[in-house]
């Protein structure tokens, strides 16, 4: 018998546990079993597969390549298995599953609504799980089988091959200011008059700071000041409305908040222009209920074109 179809779901979870630990005592803790057993069990398995998979050392154990690679392939289907729990349940209560997106803040004021209220009518007893934040922290989640789908501006970034793009619609960025921001009486705008002022600066972590980045590297400019530094919607449009500070969003988010009369747009034209579309991964089949939303996100997209 080959040593995979010895491996069963608790041996699973017990590889996750010594590589999220480095740790053998406390994996072994993690998973209410002593460190011998565990130990032996672990010596067992390389010995079947004739590679190691964890390096001992004082402190611990680090994971060899081949362990990362074991280990990856178990959380994928550990995420699978409680996902598909998680529908089974869904569908015993008369419901029809759940799709799980991740999102960047790229796509949340408008994209994202639209669809899910479209998805909603073609599929009202099926589940929207939304998870927000950067695309650096929503990648993993993507990889390993917690998110169908990442709805982002589109990066130059090494996917390692694992995953597909999908190009949505081109996307500039915008200045935004309160209503009565003197640089909206100046004719001629450029980036030497909005460094003048105090901004509202994107994590350094996301990729609205790098795109701000590029744009001041092609106007050959410093990095504005920044006094507050941060991915709320609600703090941005308080401290914009309250005082003479700018900051930088997408133009479909600068379009919402223009409509919704809280603040305006300054008129300069960036150089840059990027992508905001879908990622996805390669290896997996979209169910129904996936295929449904995706297609309610491509009929959105064509929705709230400019």
């Amino acid at each position: 018998m080959n040593w995979s179809e010895r491996l069963k779901f608790r041996h699973l979870k017990l590889l996750v546990a010594l590589h999220e630990t480095r740790n053998l005592t406390q994996a072994a803790d993690r998973m209410s079993m002593t460190q011998p057993a565990l130990s032996k069990w672990l010596k067992e398995l390389e010995d079947d597969i004739g590679v190691p998979l964890f390096v001992r050392h004082v402190r611990g154990i680090l994971p060899t390549g081949q362990g990362d690679v074991l280990v990856a392939t178990a959380k994928l289907i550990l995420n699978e298995l409680d996902r598909t729990a998680g529908a089974m349940d869904l569908m015993s209560a008369g419901l029809q599953g759940k799709v799980h997106i991740g999102i960047t803040p790229v796509a949340e004021a408008e994209l994202i609504p639209v669809s899910i209220t479209g998805f909603m009518r073609d599929f009202p007893g099926a589940t929207v799980n939304v998870t927000g934040n950067y695309l650096d922290a929503l990648l993993p989640q993507l990889k390993d089988g917690r998110l169908d789908f990442v709805i982002s501006r589109l990066e130059d970034l090494d996917h390692g091959g694992e995953l597909s793009q999908e190009r949505l619609y081109a996307e500039k960025i915008a200045v935004v200011c309160n209503k009565k921001h003197p640089l909206l009486r100046k004719r001629a705008l450029g980036w030497q008059d909005m460094l003048q002022y105090p901004w509202i600066g994107p994590p350094r972590n996301s990729p609205l700071y790098r795109e701000l980045q590029h744009e001041l590297a092609l106007a050959n400019l410093p990095l504005p000041r920044i006094v507050v530094e941060g991915s709320s919607t609600i703090l941005l449009t308080s401290i914009l409305e309250r005082s003479e500070m700018l900051s930088m969003v997408s133009s479909r988010t600068a379009r919402y908040f223009v409509q919704s009369g809280r603040l305006n747009t300054l008129k300069f034209l960036p150089k840059r222009i990027n992508y905001v579309g879908v990622l996805r991964r390669k290896d997996r089949a979209l169910d129904p209920l996936a295929e449904g939303y995706l297609n309610a996100l491509r009929m959105a997209n064509v929705l709230t074109a400019p």
